[in-house]
C-alpha cells in the first residue's frame, strides 16, 4: 500500500557501530542507508531521489570529519532542512558548540540507551514531519466544499504531487497522486474502484489535501492537534 517509513542516512567510521545501528533504526522500521565514509554519503545525497528524513553521523568519520560532512551537507540545498545529529564519543566542548553553529540539532554519545535514543528519534522526526506537512498543505476542507470527484478534479488540474486525505469520525481514506496523474485509492484494505464507491457513499467528510509524501501518523498527529475532528 503506502510506506509510513522514515529514511535515514547513518554514517559511522565504525564498522561495528555502523551494524550496530543499523540492526536498532531497522528493528524500529525505519529504512537505513548506511555509509562508512563522508564522500561516499555525500554521493549518495547528490543522486538519491529518496527523501531523507534525518542524518546520523559519527565525528570521526574517513575521507571527512564529521564537523567538514556535517558543513557540505548544510551548504547543498537540497540537503539543507534534513535535521543532522552526531553520534560518538563524548566531544569536547568546542565541537559540540562549532556543530551546533554549523547546524546540528542533537548530540548522542555512546553507549547510548537505545530505547531513549530511538524515543529522541520518533519526536524529532514527528516534530520536522508536521511543520513539513504544515507547509505542504494545499487546501483543507469538508463534503459542504468539495464532492470526491470535485477533490480528484481539483487534484489533478493542480498536478497534486502527494495526497488527498478524506476522513470522517470512524474512517480513512487515502487518494494518492503522481504530479496530477491518479495513482490509487485506498479505505483501509479496500483500494481501487471498490474504495472509489465506498468514499463516495459518504455523506459527510473533511479532507486535505497535500503535496509530498504521505505518512499517516503525521496526518493523525495534524488533525488531533488543529482539533479538526
Amino acid at each position: 500500500m503506502v510506506s509510513n517509513k522514515y529514511n535515514i542516512l547513518l554514517v559511522d567510521e565504525d564498522p561495528l557501530n555502523l551494524k550496530t545501528f543499523d540492526e536498532i533504526l531497522t528493528a524500529a522500521e525505519f529504512n537505513v542507508y548506511k555509509f562508512d565514509n563522508g564522500k561516499k554519503a555525500l554521493s549518495f545525497l547528490n543522486k538519491t531521489d529518496a527523501v531523507i528524513d534525518l542524518i546520523i553521523s559519527g565525528l570521526y568519520i574517513p575521507d571527512l570529519t564529521g564537523l567538514r560532512f556535517l558543513k557540505k551537507v548544510k551548504n547543498r540545498s537540497k540537503c539543507y532542512s534534513i535535521p543532522f545529529i552526531f553520534l560518538s564519543e563524548a566531544p569536547n566542548r568546542e565541537i559540540q558548540l562549532k556543530a551546533v553553529e554549523q547546524g546540528a540539532i542533537e548530540f548522542f554519545v555512546r553507549p547510548v540507551d537505545n530505547d531513549i535514543f530511538l524515543a529522541k528519534i520518533y519526536s524529532l522526526l514527528s516534530s520536522f514531519a508536521i511543520i513539513i506537512l504544515k507547509n505542504n498543505i494545499v487546501l483543507e476542507g469538508s463534503s459542504s466544499d468539495l464532492s470526491i470527484d470535485d477533490i480528484i478534479y481539483y487534484c489533478e488540474k493542480e498536478n497534486i504531487n502527494g495526497y488527498a486525505y478524506v476522513y470522517t469520525q470512524t474512517e480513512k481514506a487515502t487518494i494518492l497522486f503522481n504530479n496530477g496523474v491518479l495513482n490509487e485509492i485506498f479505505v483501509g484494505n479496500v483500494s481501487g474502484s471498490d474504495a472509489y464507491e465506498k468514499i463516495v457513499s459518504w455523506d459527510e467528510y473533511k479532507y486535505l489535501l497535500a503535496n509530498g509524501r504521505y505518512i499517516e501518523d503525521i496526518l493523525n498527529k495534524y488533525i488531533k492537534i488543529e482539533k479538526m475532528i
